[in-house]
């Protein structure tokens, strides 16, 4: 005792000493001898609190002076503690700073004497955001016995190594907390003491770094802990809880409850307590004995961990909430037949298992909130037949299935569906002896719903219910108070209206009745439309049974009706449509329910006059907002009651019109144009007038009105409030203006100068402008259609007719050989993308007919002829050749089917008359315009499906693949082959030879095994010229009388043909017979690399003249058929047989 007593007095010796330089702390305190906290019924003995403002970083409190102060000020109140016959307190000191500061613990008494101490008083410290030092703590055992150690935003600064802490083997409760800056270990992990008698432990670190603990840590240093709470806590090693066999009741522990509300929970005499907040740690945890309370909160709990609770007995309330499961194990609380509350809110669950609750007969309490769920098995709560609170609200519940709750009647008191797409109103809970909540507000519940929900009462078993209720209720009240109706919660739904007629008693108008007198049914925030199918609620609250009785129902709809309350409506209040006749039309028409006028609506509908007949009954007439222009003198005005115009553009009130506003009682003219009103207004019997909103003016013209407005008996709502705008433009207010301002303005003499002169100017501005768009816009007439195109896809002027008739092409190109990088490149390319059949003058030209019939045969093909003309075409022959064929025959047709495209130089140096035309009327691209793709495509015709393909999708031979001696068979060749040539011959005779050298293995593969057979499959009757003279037989003999028979002879030019004389004399014989006859005789192909110098003359002149083709071509065998197939008595030059362009708008230089 002695070593005590000097370590002690050390200590406060080097404490007095350091706290010379510091000021003690400027607080106030606040005393309370009954304070319960948290709200709960076990509380402390009193409580005192202390709170320091201001910034006072390191000052000290004298403990002498508070433990002085609440002996003097308190009375102190005794309880047994343990099973000692000593009185003791239990005393909550709490320290609260309005900053984070550390405070300083200090006394002056150094007598040190266990004997001299409260041995009957208990502290309980709460720390609020004030620090204090672990060393000092100490101090308050001087006092009495530290109960417990709650840390709330508070700091507890530790030495930087181990100390004792005397406090440490009476301490009972501790909620320790780490923050997320400078702690990274709890204060009692540096005491070198064991907690023997902490009963309840909360520790707490920072939800963005957790701590990790080894479960042997806690089991060492706290070997007696009934309840356990981590949040944000992880384990090391696993932890099995409870550890200690003892078990705490109510005799043993004294409830202490902190006034943490977030995370310092109660601690009751009910047993043991596990929660795990925020922490990961199910997997390492092992629930073995009996615990009463267990929370898993935000702690990937899931459906495979169901064994969890197999060993925990005398399990009384469960919440596994806030996490991220979609199912749970059936199996889950199997067994745990004691379990009264069970949470699983704030989950993903889409389904509940029929069977998981079957095992707990007591429950109470059941929270289902905030899941997935969409629906629930009817036989779910079978055996909880004393559910008393139960809530579902939160889900995508659309109804709950049939008889639902049947077992629960007797038990059930809150029943919590809010917040589910629910339609309908569960009838089962209605029934309910002990029911006093049913909360389905911002649910999908309409007055339909409330309809069905009449007609499917059990008006006897409704009844009943009442009945039992008010016993329930009647044995729990004071007689002199009266019973308060259990509550349905139906606000924020979407009730409209509720059709119900109550002149007929049948079961549905005798359910409402019986619900609303039972029930007080909240309907706030519902779309309330007061009309004839809500006002039979109204009718209800006046009759007998139901008049006492309250209803917050408040009107949204009709717009004169919002805010009212549906008890306080009348029959006047309320209108139902009605067809009647002369109801103008866009009008409806409503009858007062007291019939005392006909209401026509024309609100909002644009109308510019007042409809010139009406229905002969008296009228209100509701005209806001319909764009009226002109107020009209109307014989049905005699009749009108109300007359609403207001928000319209009306200017003048004319005088005969208000004379016939002698019926009037109610006239709203706010938010027009008027600037007078007619005097005789005053002569009416109009008791209210809305006049705001209007630009009056202060002139002689209304200088009447503000005596009128002075009258008493003024109709004019807010007529101090009426202004009026003088000669000078100033605002002023009718009432206080003087009678001097209310003049005319006189008539001034109009000048020449600003009536004619500045009129005319601005005129002849605006048209000059006008003048030079329009012309702007003629010359670029044609950019500005291209850009409409490009924009709105709107072709104007299109002149080009859709129907071609029998046409290969959309469009064919023709230029110079030197600008045919930039055509394929930019032109054909892009319209091939657009899927326009492009036609090209040197690859698709018949072969065999000369250049200008072959051209002329693709123009007559396609729709639009493309000509690029360039620099390099000046010196083109050919070129400028076929522009003139072209031109002659468009100039008969239509100047549209030509698309021009010119370039610079071109423009400055032709010479053709013909060409003038479009050059001058402007009917040309230019090249490089930047539009120059969307001109064409503009110009182009609308795309039409083709009578064929452009190119073949054949397989192709790859000649250059092919080797000597090699044989080629394709899969048509599989069927004709060169043995069968002999089949065909006896059928039919040739009219068609090919000419090749056969000394050639890759032509003579070519030929015969190829194209043969491809011309023979497409019905052509053809053989080798060779092959029709016997061997040995003399070729130059008979191959003049074999040429006459034969429509067309194929040849294929090669290198060898010039170098042998027998081929040389047929090529000679051939070439003559094609110069004398007409059409393509001749489809002359080349082989190879051939030496110009080596041909003869005749030759040369039928290269030069018609058109030939390449083997190496991948389309040569499309384009020889093509050739072959071309009839010679097709006229290419008709033009009466050609489809004529139709003329859709005027020439251009008719526009000019």
């Amino acid at each position: 005792m002695a070593t005590e007593h000097w370590t002690f007095c050390l200590f406060t010796l080097c404490l007095y000493i350091g706290l010379l330089a510091c000021s003690p702390c400027n607080f106030t305190s606040e005393l309370n001898t009954e304070k319960k906290l948290n709200e709960s019924i076990y509380g402390s003995d009193g409580a005192i609190m202390f709170m320091l403002e201001g910034p006072q970083d390191n000052c000290y409190i004298d403990l002498d002076f508070v433990f002085e102060f609440i002996h003097n000020n308190t009375q102190e109140t005794a309880m047994k503690h343990e099973n000692t016959t000593k009185e003791v307190l239990l005393k909550e000191y709490e320290f609260v700073c309005s900053s984070s500061i550390s405070v300083h613990f200090f006394t002056k008494n150094s007598t040190f004497d266990t004997t001299s101490r409260h041995a009957n008083l208990f502290v309980a410290l709460l720390l609020g955001v004030c620090s204090v030092y672990l060393e000092e703590l100490s101090l308050i055992a001087k006092y009495g016995t530290i109960w417990s150690i709650v840390q709330s935003d508070a700091l507890i600064h530790v030495p930087s190594q181990k100390t004792s802490c005397t406090f440490a083997k009476q301490l009972r409760i501790i909620h320790s907390k780490i923050d997320c800056v400078s702690e990274t270990k709890f204060f009692w992990e540096f005491c070198d003491e064991v907690f023997e008698k902490v009963n309840i432990l909360q520790l707490e670190a920072c939800a963005t770094k957790h701590v990790n603990i080894e479960a042997e840590t806690l089991i060492q240093r706290f070997p007696e802990v009934q309840a356990l709470q981590l949040n944000n806590i992880d384990l090391s090693t696993k932890m099995t809880f409870p550890w200690t066999d003892m078990y705490a009741d109510s005799a043993n522990i004294r409830t202490f409850i902190s006034s943490d509300a977030d995370m310092n929970k109660s601690v009751s005499s009910m047993g043991r307590d596990f929660r795990i907040y925020n922490s990961d740690i199910v997997n390492m945890v092992c629930l073995n004995g009996i615990i009463s309370n267990i929370v898993i909160n935000n702690a990937n709990f899931n459906s495979n961990q169901s064994e969890i609770f197999r060993n925990v007995t005398g399990l009384y309330k469960v919440e596994i909430s806030n996490n991220t499961m979609t199912e749970i194990n059936a199996f889950l609380f199997r067994n745990q037949t004691d379990i009264k509350s069970i949470n699983l809110q704030q989950n993903q669950l889409n389904t509940i298992p029929a069977n998981i609750f079957e095992d707990q007969h007591h429950l109470l309490f059941l929270d289902l909130s905030f899941n997935n769920l969409s629906s629930l098995d009817r036989n779910l709560l079978k055996n909880q037949q004393f559910l008393q609170e139960l809530h579902l609200e939160n889900n995508r519940l659309p109804a709950l299935p049939h008889d639902f709750l049947k077992e629960q009647i007797g038990s059930l008191k809150f029943l919590y569906l809010y917040s589910n797409p629910i339609k309908t109103i569960p009838v089962m809970p209605l029934y309910g002896a002990r029911i006093e909540i049913i909360d389905v507000h911002g649910s999908e519940i309409t007055g339909e719903s409330l309809i069905n929900l009449a007609n499917n009462i059990n008006i006897y078993d409704f009844l009943k219910g009442i009945a039992d209720h008010r016993e329930s209720k009647s044995s729990t009240k004071d007689r002199g108070e009266s019973l308060q109706r259990p509550l349905l919660d139906l606000s924020f739904c979407n009730i409209r209206d509720i059709h119900l007629n109550l002149k007929v008693k049948n079961k549905m108008s005798m359910g409402i009745l019986v619900l609303f007198k039972t029930f007080s049914i909240k309907g706030n925030g519902n779309p309330f439309k007061c009309n004839c199918g809500l006002y039979a609620i109204r009718l209800l609250f006046t009759i007998k049974e139901t008049q006492t009785l309250k209803l917050d129902w408040v009107c949204e709809y009709p717009e004169e009706l919002k805010g009212r309350k549906v008890t306080s409506l009348t029959d006047r209040d309320i209108y139902c449509p009605i067809n009647v006749t002369d109801c103008p039309r866009l009008c409806i028409c409503y009858m007062r329910y007291d019939f005392s006028s006909l209401i026509v609506d024309c609100r909002n509908i644009n109308m510019s006059i007042l409809p010139p007949v009406m229905p002969k009954v008296p009228l209100e007439l509701w005209f806001k907002n319909t764009s009226l222009l002109k107020l009209d003198q109307r014989d049905y005005l005699v009749n009108v009651s109300v007359l609403d115009i207001s928000e319209n553009k009306l200017t003048r009130f004319q005088p005969l019109t208000a004379s016939k506003l002698q019926n009037v009682t109610i006239l709203n003219i706010e938010n027009n144009h008027f600037t007078s009103l007619p005097v005789q207004i005053r002569y009416t019997n109009i008791k209210s007038i809305y006049l705001d909103g209007n630009p009056l003016k202060c002139d002689c013209h209304t200088k009447w009105m503000k005596a009128w407005l002075h009258n008493r008996s003024c109709p004019v709502m807010d007529w101090n409030a009426i202004q009026c705008t003088d000669n000078a433009k100033r605002v002023n207010t009718f009432v206080t203006t003087p009678d001097s301002v209310f003049v005319c303005p006189e008539i001034e003499t109009p000048s020449i100068a600003e009536h004619v002169v500045i009129p005319s100017t601005i005129i002849g501005s605006f048209v000059f402008i006008i003048l030079i768009l329009s012309l702007t816009i003629y010359f670029q007439r044609f950019t500005v259609r291209v850009l409409l195109y490009m924009i709105f896809g709107v072709r104007l002027c299109y002149r080009l007719d859709n129907d071609h008739g029998d046409v290969k092409y959309d469009s064919v190109v023709i230029y110079d050989k030197c600008d045919q990088n930039f055509v394929n490149r930019n032109v054909k390319s892009h319209l091939k993308v657009l899927n326009y059949g492009v036609a090209d003058i040197y690859d698709h030209s018949v072969i065999g007919l000369t250049f200008i019939d072959g051209i002329k045969k693709l123009i007559c093909n396609s729709k639009v002829t493309i000509f690029f003309l360039t620099k390099n075409s000046l010196d083109n022959d050919l070129i400028i050749t076929l522009w003139n064929i072209t031109s002659e025959r468009v100039f008969k047709r239509n100047l549209d089917s030509i698309i021009l495209v010119l370039d610079k130089e071109f423009r400055e140096k032709y010479t053709e008359e013909n060409m003038r035309l479009y050059v001058k009327a402007g009917r040309y691209i230019k090249k490089d315009s930047s539009l120059l793709l969307k001109s064409i495509q503009y110009l182009m015709p609308p795309q039409k499906p083709l009578n064929q393909n452009l190119e073949s999708n054949d397989n192709e031979l790859d000649f250059e693949d092919i080797g000597a001696g090699d044989v080629y068979l394709t899969e048509q060749n599989h069927r004709i082959t060169a043995n069968t040539f002999d089949e065909f011959s006896d059928e039919r005779q040739p009219d068609i030879f090919i000419v090749f050298p056969d000394v050639i293995d890759e032509l003579h593969q070519l030929v015969r095994y190829t194209i043969i057979p491809y011309l023979l499959e497409r019905n052509q009757r053809v053989s080798v010229l060779q092959d029709d003279f016997v061997f040995g037989e003399d070729i130059r003999i008979g191959i003049e009388s074999r040429l006459n028979k034969m429509k067309h002879v194929v040849f294929i030019l090669s290198e060898e043909i010039l170098e042998d004389e027998v081929l040389q004399y047929i090529l000679c014989a051939i070439l003559t017979k094609a110069f004398l006859r007409s059409g393509n005789y001749l489809l002359l192909f080349t082989y190879g690399l051939i030496d110009e110098n080596k041909m003869p003359e005749n030759l040369k002149k039928f290269i030069n003249s018609h058109i030939t083709a390449s083997i190496s071509d991948t389309n040569f065998k499309d384009r020889m058929l093509e050739a072959i197939t071309f009839e010679e008595n097709q006229d290419i030059d008709n033009e009466d047989t050609e489809s004529v362009a139709i003329e859709n708008c005027e020439d251009d230089e008719k526009l000019i």
